[in-house]
């Protein structure tokens, strides 16, 4: 939300070619990564609160930006090892989240400097492949 309080809304095709564009392209764009989003075409947006029980991910995702520091590197690494591990078989998909919620709740680092977000994110991911069976 801005100063004004008004919302603004950036609105695209669910499409991963977008952000792949961005990234190749930075700083520039790419003209004609994806087809125009036409606003005639939405059939309407409905806003819902968000149900934190269907979604636990969003609560824990909202936590470890809340918390700062190395917090949002340990959600990104573990989640990022959970999905291997469900894509691997290794555990269930509602694990993942289970998975990452630990990490975040065993994670006693701290810092903001380079170091100690690569060392978060280094520690994170370890902490995943080791404790990954307890969830099997």
């Amino acid at each position: 939300m801005s100063v004004d309080i008004s919302l603004k809304a950036q609105l695209g095709r669910p499409d991963m070619r977008l952000p792949i564009a961005v990234a190749l392209s930075y700083p520039d764009r790419l003209a004609d990564a994806v087809p125009p989003t036409r606003l005639e075409e939405l059939s309407g947006l409905d806003f819902h609160p968000l149900d934190p029980k269907r979604f636990p991910s969003v609560t824990l995702a909202r936590e470890a930006a809340t918390a700062g520091h190395c917090r949002p590197a340990v959600l990104n690494a573990a989640n990022e090892e959970a999905v291997k591990a469900f894509l691997a078989r290794e555990i269930p998909f509602s694990g993942i989240v289970r998975m990452v919620g630990r990490a975040l709740e065993a994670f006693s680092g701290g810092g903001d400097t380079m170091g100690d977000i690569l060392e978060a994110d280094r520690w994170a991911r370890a902490y995943v492949k080791e404790n990954g069976a307890l969830l099997r």
